[in-house]
């Protein structure tokens, strides 16, 4: 990812899409290409027009199609798998210059109490996904009290988003004038995230830190004498073997959120201004694709496969269907069967993931659950349905053609409706 100045970060268009603007380009072209190349497949089927509707053209039309568009899936999917991380969240500050900018772009402090800055350092050592809302951090988080702290200030700092959360003062020290306290911490952080796209999604994890004293207007700034580098991709303040299950670490940084209040928190003398800037360490984090891929989208590809066989034996053939076991009945039960494998599948993602959106996934089990349904009454329509009904043309041909181009296409849809809004 190409580094972006420090001005640029402060000055980018901030947005909580999981991927940029930039990417979409990249779609549009592999979708380009998809309609180039189903235009060549049409014009070779149609070349010549006394061999068009024969049984093997018919069959190379709907296998070329189909696979063109499990292709294109398979090439956004890779897309959506090296594009750029998200430039950002909030306003990053990386350097004294840009808190300076931020801070002198916010109303002025009142006279009676000017602003208090305290640097504040993050180090956070691991992270523990027990939820899709509830990770579990622990690290260590440090304010340095100079001489321009007056002695009344309550020394210390809250998670407001922290719910058990366990804090020890480790160590105190002094840097030159200024007085550095170290604290431990354990905390179960809630976070908002958006699980749409899973398993492509992107997030930025933060750790919100608030001033324990609420009485003065304290603006906590961060501690950068503390970094060796404050460029996001150097991952400042995570250990080098810092390890996140089933998540790759993209960047660090911190940056300001304004937080509104419309209360003064029943402290009649504060005068902390109603829109505060509260200073978040944001970790940008990607999902690795391999195990969700494995594990959630081979049943229902295989029970798709497995319906498809089941459609293939259908045949107006008495001898074939004794000597396949077909009948609708036996249909019916297979179907059955593999609805409830596929059903399981999906329990077990819902379980994993546990939130009220439909995840990207999700369409693929809907339209697993069509298919079987389909396949279910195609059966019993192709044994009530007489000699003379399109279902029975060529041994239930026409099922048989539209079958994959029409669940392939599907996914195509759903994949670029969900990532091309």
């Amino acid at each position: 990812m190409t580094l972006m100045s420090d001005s640029d970060w402060i000055d980018a268009t901030i947005v909580s899409a999981v991927f940029r603007a930039d990417y979409h380009i990249a779609l549009l072209a592999i979708l380009g290409a998809l309609l180039l190349l189903s235009a060549l497949l049409l014009a070779l089927f149609a070349r010549d027009p006394k061999r068009r509707y024969q049984p093997q053209n018919l069959w190379a039309l709907s296998s070329g199609f189909s696979i063109l568009c499990v292709l294109t899936v398979l090439a956004i999917w890779v897309l959506l798998s090296i594009a750029a991380f998200p430039q950002g969240s909030g306003s990053p500050v990386l350097s004294q210059q840009d808190v300076d900018r931020y801070l002198a772009a916010q109303p002025a402090a009142p006279a009676e109490q000017p602003r208090i800055l305290i640097p504040t350092g993050v180090f956070v050592q691991t992270i523990e996904f027990t939820t899709a809302f509830d990770p579990i951090v622990s690290g260590v988080i440090w304010q340095a009290y100079g001489p321009g702290v007056p002695q009344e200030v309550m020394r210390g700092f809250v998670l407001p988003d922290g719910s058990d959360a366990q804090i020890t003062e480790s160590y105190r020290v002094t840097r030159g004038d200024a007085q550095v306290i170290g604290w431990s911490f354990r905390a179960t952080l809630r976070q908002s995230f958006q699980y749409d796209t899973y398993p492509f999604d992107r997030h930025f994890f933060w750790v919100r830190v608030f001033p324990a004293d609420q009485t003065h207007n304290i603006v906590l700034t961060p501690d950068f004498a503390a970094y060796s580098s404050m460029r996001p991709q150097d991952m400042p303040g995570i250990a080098s073997t810092f390890v996140l299950e089933n998540w790759d670490v993209k960047q660090t940084f911190f940056s300001y959120h304004t937080e509104v209040y419309n209360t003064n928190l029943g402290i009649a003398t504060s005068t902390r201004p109603a829109e505060y800037p509260a200073l978040y360490y944001t970790i940008g984090m990607s999902r690795q694709i391999l195990t969700p891929v494995i594990i959630y989208v081979v049943p229902p590809l295989i029970a798709l496969v497995m319906l498809f066989g089941i459609l293939l034996l259908t045949t107006r053939s008495q001898e074939r269907r004794a000597s396949a076991g077909w009948n609708s009945t036996n249909v019916l039960a297979y179907c059955a069967a593999v609805f409830f494998v596929v059903i399981v599948s999906q329990v077990n993602l819902r379980q994993q993931i546990n939130t009220s959106g439909i995840l990207y996934l999700d369409w693929f089990y809907l339209l697993t659950y069509c298919a079987i349904l389909l396949v279910a009454i195609n059966a019993v329509v192709f044994i009530l349905a007489s000699e003379r009904r399109i279902i029975q043309h060529e041994d239930n041909l026409i099922a048989k053609l539209l079958y994959w181009p029409v669940l392939t296409s599907a996914m195509l849809v759903i994949t670029v409706l969900v990532f091309l809004p």
